[in-house]
């Protein structure tokens, strides 16, 4: 185990990131991400957090707030590309909570049951999986969900990482057909 630990840190030790970063908490996250795959650490899963970006009541987010997760992320995939590794990794984006369709006081949106889920990454279909909720059709002001998230987390454990979803899950869930085979 000692062997393995200090062939890890040396490959650490040796990466050249293949993309410019941009100077945030979350690209910084997501170059050490890309660190660790280029040494060949041998992890399944990797969790970064972008953090808050709900505003402060009367204040909107300025478009380059908005932007700047992209382009942490288009620097990771580029990176990963370079390092030879991006056909090993898929990127999965969630939101811990959703958003209310009506506007509250301060220009903004409560949080709410109606939230989106992304992946990137060449193991991906591309294209919008699922469909657009009904804006009309609420329940207490939240979008009614088509899809549990649950269903499209059975389809990476099940499809990318080779395990039992059901058994991780605790039940039987699908979803959309979203990853490459």
């Amino acid at each position: 185990m000692l062997k393995n630990t200090a062939r890890v840190q040396e490959n650490a030790k040796k990466y050249k990131a293949g993309a410019t970063y941009p100077q945030t908490k979350f690209a910084g996250q997501l170059r050490e991400a890309a660190r660790l795959i280029a040494a060949g650490v041998g992890q399944r899963v990797l969790y970064v957090s972008l953090g808050v970006l709900t505003p402060t009541p009367g204040s909107a987010p300025s478009r380059t707030t908005c932007w700047r997760p992209w382009r942490g992320l288009a620097a990771f995939q580029t990176d990963l590309e370079r390092q030879g590794v991006a056909g090993d990794v898929i990127v999965m984006g969630f939101s811990e909570f959703g958003r209310r369709v009506a506007e509250n006081g301060s220009a903004g949106t409560d949080h709410g049951k109606g939230s989106v889920m992304f992946a990137l990454g060449q193991g991906v279909k591309g294209g919008i999986h699922g469909s657009s909720p009904d804006l009309e059709k609420l329940s207490d002001g939240d979008i009614i969900y088509k899809q549990d998230f649950r269903g499209v987390y059975a389809e990476a454990l099940t499809k990318w990482l080779g395990l039992n979803a059901r058994e991780i899950l605790g039940g039987s869930f699908t979803g959309p057909s979203w990853i490459a085979s």
